[in-house]
């Protein structure tokens, strides 16, 4: 009897941590008010209530921001051709369900703070002095996970808005040329990635946001997810560092 107990109590600890009731109930309430549509075919999450900042991939709005070949000339007649960097708006857009259907839904524009194609992240902004979100997601500042951490995928996938998978990270330093912009780090997931689940959330059973989906292997378990310590770094470069979690502003 002894040894049973024993066994069950390993077979817990390795089964990792399960959300209560009230737990799950609240990441519900916490996916449903930060998971947003970001140009139609992508995913975002709000990480700023305050800031009114947005996390995505690059790859989700390099369709209105990149840079371009303008014609210069000069005072003596000659013609050079000159970089200019364009930052387009993108549109954000976040619907209510209830039952099956949708109830509202909301769209605003936002603009381009930032973003780092190596990386394939950026960070938007609404253009407005509202503050018309409720939640925020919490940035995952602890160790660096191990093998077998069990994790939420959050995300907008085929356009099925907010939906959810579920896996374990499968390996934390993959380092691939995925998506054209150069080698990515990644953490590799077996959970399901796949088109329009890009620049949604990766979180960890506590609810934090530890990666950022990105890329699949298409026709397998293998997804890509950028790590939290590549999310810490963007937000740092534009000025909004990550204190214990939250997004803060220098």
């Amino acid at each position: 009897m002894y040894k049973m107990k024993k066994l069950l109590a390993v077979l817990a600890l390795m089964a990792g941590p399960v959300f209560a009731d009230q737990s799950l109930i609240e990441f519900n309430e916490q996916i449903n008010a930060t998971n947003v549509v970001v140009n139609r075919g992508c995913s975002g999450t709000v990480i700023s209530t305050e800031y009114n900042l947005i996390l995505t991939n690059y790859h989700c709005i390099d369709m209105v921001t990149g840079v371009r070949k303008e014609r210069k000339v000069g005072d003596d007649g000659t013609v050079s051709f000159i970089d200019v960097e364009e930052r387009g708006d993108s549109t954000v857009v976040q619907r209510t369900y209830k039952g099956y259907d949708v109830v509202s839904a909301t769209t605003y524009i936002a603009k381009t703070l930032k973003y780092d194609r190596e990386a394939d992240l950026a960070i938007l902004q609404l253009n407005t002095e509202e503050n018309p979100y409720v939640a925020e997601a919490t940035i995952y500042h602890g160790d660096t996970p191990l093998l077998g951490t069990p994790v939420w995928i959050v995300g907008n996938p085929l356009g099925l808005d907010l939906s959810v998978g579920k896996g374990v990270i499968a390996s934390i330093n993959r380092n691939l040329k995925v998506v054209g912009f150069g080698k990515t780090k990644y953490f590799q997931v077996d959970a399901g990635v796949t088109f329009g689940n890009s620049g949604g959330a990766m979180y960890t059973m506590d609810g934090d946001l530890i990666g950022v989906p990105g890329a699949s292997a298409p026709g397998t378990v293998i997804g890509l997810a950028v790590p939290y310590t590549e999310v810490t770094k963007i937000l740092e470069d534009v000025g909004y560092p990550v204190v214990n979690g939250k997004v803060t502003k220098k």
